[in-house]
This record gives C-alpha cells, sequence and structure tokens, in this order.
C-alpha cells in the first residue's frame, strides 16, 4: 500500500510466483500525484500490477512492459497519463481497466500497445476496458491478435484516435450505453467486427462521430444497433464481407454537407464515405456519387443511408443526347478521338451511323494537328462520318463543343466520359471570344459552371458590346435561344454544362467557375 503523496517509482523489474496472487502496488484515496517510470512486470498469472481505488490524485504511468496474463492496471482516480506502454499476452482479464471518479480531471492512453490478449469484451474483458468514465482520450495505440481492442460502458466525451486494431475476434471497440463520443482516424484490419455498439435501453448510444477510419478485410465494418443523433462520414470501406449494419437508428447520418476538404480518398470535398461496392456513378465529376441514392449497403442500412459516397476522383461523367437530328454537348471527358467519343456512345445503346451522319468539332483555337495546313484553322465544323470512316478522326480536348448527327430517332443515348486527371475540375478557367477572318466572330463554349447563370449575365461578365449576341442551345426544343447585348431578346437561363454561342467583334475574355 502506497500512502504518501508526490511518490515516484521507476527503473524496477518484477517477477511474480505463480502459486500466490495479490496486488504489486495499491494507492490510498488520498494520495497524491503518483509516478511508475520504466517497469517491467513479467510471468504473473494472478497478480494485479497497480489497483487505484477512488484515487483523488494524478497517476502517471510510463514506460511499462508487462508480460501477465492478469489484469495490469484498475485505476479510478481524479486523473491519469498512461503512455510509452507495452502489454503482452493479459489472459481473460484487461490490461487497462478506467472507472469514474466524480471529480476526474482527464484520462490519457498514448502510444501503447497490446498484443495477444485475450477476453470477449461483452464480458467486459478487453485491453483496455473503460466503465462509467469520462473525458478520456486513447491515441496512437496498436490491438494486435487480440479478441477485443476497447470495451466502454457508459463513457462520456471521449476520444478514440490514430490506433490500430488487426485480428480482432469479436469487436475492435465495444460500446455500451454511451454518447459524446469520437472515433477518429483508426484502421481495423480482419477484425471480427470494426466498431460495435450495443444498448442495454433505448437509443442509449447518441452523439458519435465516426469518422476517417479505415475498415478492411472485416466480416462486420460496422456494426450499429440503436444509435443516435449521430453521424458516420469520411471513412474507407473496402473488402468487407458487410461493410456495414445498422438497426434501429434514429437520425444517423451517413454523410455531411458537402463542403471543400480533402476526403479519406484524396477527393476535394467532403460529403459521405467511400464504399467499395457502391455502384452508382459520379455524373460532374466533384468526387460524390450521383446515383442510386442512398447508398445502404445491400438493405443492412435499415433507415436513410449515404447521399453522397466517394467515388474516386475524376472517376467521369455522362451526358445524354438525342438521336433524332442535330445535338450538342460539352466533352468533359480525357482528350481523345473522334472515333473514341462515338465508342463511348455506344455503351448505351446501339447507333447505326447513316449515311450523311457525322460527329464534329468546332475549332477556335487554331493549334491541330490534323495533317495539312488546311485543318489550322479557326471557325471550322470538323466532321467524322463513321459510317465509312471518312472526314478527320480529330482530337478532342476536354471542355471542347461536341456536334452530333444521328436519325435514328431510337431514344436518347448516354455519352460516358473518363475524367481528364490533369484536370480540376472544381476550379475555374478561362476561354476567349475571338473574332477572326475564319469564325467571323463566332464561338462555341461549353457553360461548365455549377452555378447557373443568364445569356445577359455572361454578356456583362465579358464586357460584351451593344450589338453582340449570344445564344444557348435549348435541349427542350432543340433550339437555339438568342439575346442581342442591346436590343434584348431571350434572356435565358443558361445551366450546368450548357452549350453557348456568341458573336463578337473583340475579343472577350471570360472566366468560367468550377463544377
Amino acid at each position: 500500500m502506497v500512502d504518501a503523496s508526490n511518490v515516484t517509482i521507476k527503473n524496477l523489474s518484477f517477477t511474480c510466483k505463480d502459486d500466490i496472487s495479490g496486488t504489486v502496488f495499491e494507492l490510498s484515496e488520498t494520495v497524491n500525484n503518483t509516478a511508475f517510470y520504466n517497469i517491467s512486470y513479467e510471468d504473473s498469472i494472478d497478480w494485479e500490477f497497480l489497483y487505484v481505488p477512488d484515487n483523488e490524485g494524478y497517476i502517471t504511468v510510463d514506460n511499462l512492459y508487462s508480460n501477465s496474463t492478469y489484469a495490469v492496471l484498475d485505476i479510478t482516480s481524479v486523473g491519469a497519463t498512461i503512455n510509452n506502454c507495452d502489454f503482452n499476452y493479459v489472459y481473460n482479464d484487461y490490461g487497462i481497466r478506467l472507472s469514474y471518479w466524480e471529480t476526474i480531471d482527464h484520462y490519457y492512453i498514448t502510444n501503447c500497445s497490446f498484443d495477444n490478449c485475450t477476453g470477449n469484451p461483452s464480458a467486459e474483458r478487453s485491453p483496455i476496458f473503460s466503465d462509467y468514465a469520462f473525458k478520456t482520450t486513447i491515441d496512437n495505440c496498436t490491438f494486435i491478435h487480440c479478441e477485443g481492442g476497447i470495451t466502454t460502458d457508459m463513457i462520456y466525451s471521449t476520444t478514440i484516435s490514430n490506433s490500430t486494431f488487426i485480428d480482432a475476434l469479436y469487436s475492435g471497440i465495444y460500446m455500451v450505453d454511451s454518447h459524446n463520443n469520437v472515433i477518429y482516424n483508426n484502421t481495423f484490419i480482419n477484425c471480427t467486427k470494426g466498431i460495435e455498439t450495443h444498448s442495454t435501453f433505448a437509443n442509449s448510444i447518441y452523439n458519435l462521430n465516426i469518422t476517417r477510419n479505415n475498415f478492411t478485410d472485416c466480416d462486420y465494418g460496422l456494426r450499429l444497433v440503436e444509435v443516435d443523433n449521430s453521424i458516420v462520414y469520411n471513412n474507407y470501406f473496402s473488402n468487407n464481407i458487410i461493410n456495414a449494419n445498422a438497426t434501429d437508428p434514429v437520425n444517423l447520418k451517413w454523410n455531411t454537407t458537402k463542403q471543400l476538404g480533402t476526403n479519406i480518398i484524396g477527393g476535394e470535398y467532403l460529403g459521405g464515405n467511400y464504399w467499395d461496392d457502391y455502384l452508382g456513378e459520379d455524373t460532374n465529376g466533384d468526387g460524390l456519387g450521383d446515383t442510386l441514392l442512398p447508398y445502404n449497403c445491400s438493405g443492412n442500412i435499415t433507415s436513410g443511408g449515404d447521399y453522397l459516397p466517394l467515388t474516386e476522383v475524376g472517376e467521369g461523367y455522362t451526358t445524354t443526347i438525342r438521336t433524332a437530328g442535330i445535338d450538342y454537348f460539352v466533352w468533359l471527358g480525357q482528350n481523345t478521338s473522334a472515333y473514341s467519343v462515338t465508342a463511348e456512345m455506344n455503351t448505351s445503346a446501339t447507333i447505326t451511323w447513316n449515311t450523311g451522319e457525322f460527329i464534329a468539332i468546332w475549332n477556335e483555337s487554331g493549334t491541330w494537328s490534323e495533317p495539312g495546313a488546311a485543318f489550322a484553322r479557326n471557325g471550322t465544323w470538323y466532321e467524322y462520318h463513321v459510317w465509312n470512316g471518312s472526314g478527320y478522326n480529330w482530337s478532342i480536348h476536354t471542355y471542347d463543343v461536341v456536334k452530333v448527327y444521328i436519325t435514328d430517332d431510337t431514344g436518347d443515348i448516354t455519352v460516358n466520359m473518363t475524367a481528364n486527371g490533369d484536370i480540376n475540375y472544381a476550379s475555374s478557367h478561362t476561354v476567349y471570344l475571338t473574332n477572326t477572318t475564319d469564325n467571323r466572330g463566332g464561338n462555341f463554349t461549353g457553360y461548365t459552371d455549377n452555378a447557373q447563370t443568364t445569356l445577359s449575365s455572361i454578356a456583362t461578365a465579358t464586357s460584351m458590346a451593344s450589338g453582340e449576341a449570344l445564344w444557348y442551345w435549348n435541349e427542350t426544343n432543340y433550339d437555339w435561344d438568342g439575346y442581342v447585348v442591346g436590343f434584348g431578346g431571350t434572356d435565358a437561363t443558361v445551366h450546368e454544362d450548357d452549350v453557348v454561342f456568341t458573336k463578337v467583334e473583340a475579343t472577350r475574355t471570360w472566366t468560367i467557375g468550377g463544377k
């Protein structure tokens, strides 16, 4: 029994006899500021190293090595720091147990490792067991080949972060009846369940934030029961049998609002989670899924789901065109060729390219690589005739305007576009509206800003003069709606990825916002 305050115990090695049991150190309730440094504790079967019941002081344990089969640290105190400790083969018990004390300051467990520890978390046996404790930080710890990892029961205001759980037979983290907790930036590999919650009364898990964790090769990444008013976002789920299972949730969100910020797979927006079995598509290139929403893990998420699932950055875009005449669209894919574009059209429907039909690009840059000087001109539609391969299999670049003429009249078709990894679609880009002897002031431009505008607003933004004009391709009636500066006309609303045609007398600069 330690009865004195401000005691430091260091540089000791203990080997306990197998035929007796007991506690190596026990602190009385009134002892303050006790520290243990550089301790080796081995070969114990029924010995507990440190027992601290209802202590009013602060406990520090630093650089403890334990090869004990019994409970090692059992602490109920005002606060404690446990750092740089190594726990091996704790058998069917806890390595560290933290309990509530009425004037608790904070518990810190950092840079600790647990290897080959056994014990069922549901039976309150884990390498770390925290019950009725709050203000706890568990950071940068490793749990390898343990039956469990961290078990919490009625804990509050706790953060578990930057830790690794490998080969957990039961659960990496098992949380019971707890609230106001954060589980952040942890890795779970080959666990039966990465994180599991349990409620002994209705919705007793609430205000739980699970973010930026990696779940790989687990039976269940998440197994959540009766979780209330909580959020799961910016996590990575890969090669799990079931990525997530959530039953009887109340206001459990699987995504935050779309916002700028680097997500867990390197994308530019925060939203939901990365799911390796999400089958939807990112149609606008922002790295967030736009189809097959919400993601609900094949029904394992019983209410709601992820409305902003993360997709690989630059995964792709799609657009729809008609097969009953002229149509225009903005090419948002990688730099490619006319023939390759037609191949992307045929992925959604079989097109019979008839005589006279074509796909074409407006050459307004004058920097083309087609053979012959005649093709290095502005203001020319370069046609490629698919039915016989005539014309020119021209180059097409990201943001170019494409014109198609198809007469099958078999309904709309989808054009798939693999995003250009060299383009930051979220950033603005600048185009120049020119007037040359070749184009006579005519320019076709794709409006790729995610905020809609009007023709008159474009005229103002580009400082167009009176008499200069704009048209936009109306995909409802497949015709051009026009507006003349200073005279009026149809001041049409222009949406993201609409095609705009301008006639200018002098060069105008147009900065188009990002997607």
